[in-house]
């Protein structure tokens, strides 16, 4: 009895204690592509996968599950640079004629999205299911005025910047 009541104790104290999602996330948001995303006070639902809000980065010891969380921040200038970084790059050698022509496309895609968002600092909500370390590349999403924008960066072979842009269901 007393292994619950720590237990029950543990948990209400790690309730109380989470950050609470910002009201202007609440909702579902839907991408040109048909993607979609719901944000509710309780969780992050993403391409059929449930992320519980825990609100503030965890420790390493917990990073074995769904989860989403706020995760620090990231400037419009960093995506810019990476940007640039990556559109200097020689294709040549590393790709065919097709795959060049596809990257470039994307890039072309990306370039438009960050002309739009605004020159701030944004809070990030990372959603992940058992690894936090951005090792090969990141997800994460921003909230810009009035649009949710899902952000991915890939240091593989081939470095890469992926801006989806969601927008509100109402």
């Amino acid at each position: 009895m007393k292994k619950l009541f720590v237990l029950c104790l543990f948990f209400i104290a790690n309730t109380c204690n989470a950050q609470a999602i910002n009201e202007r996330w609440l909702g579902t948001w839907r991408s040109v592509e048909g993607k979609f995303i719901q944000f509710t006070s309780r969780e992050v639902l993403y391409e059929k996968a449930k992320y519980p809000w825990i609100g503030s980065k965890p420790t390493k010891e917990v990073m074995n599950k769904n989860m989403a969380f706020y995760d620090g921040s990231v400037k419009k200038s960093e995506f810019a640079e990476f940007f640039k970084e990556i559109s200097s790059k020689d294709l040549k050698g590393s790709m065919n004629q097709q795959e060049i022509l596809r990257f470039q496309y994307e890039q072309s895609q990306t370039k438009l999205a960050l002309k739009k968002i605004s020159n701030d600092t944004f809070r990030t909500i990372k959603i992940t299911n058992s690894t936090y370390e951005c090792d090969d590349g990141c997800t994460y999403f921003i909230l810009d005025k009035e649009n949710i924008y899902l952000v991915s960066t890939s240091y593989a072979s081939l470095p890469q910047l992926s801006i989806t842009t969601f927008f509100k269901d109402n």
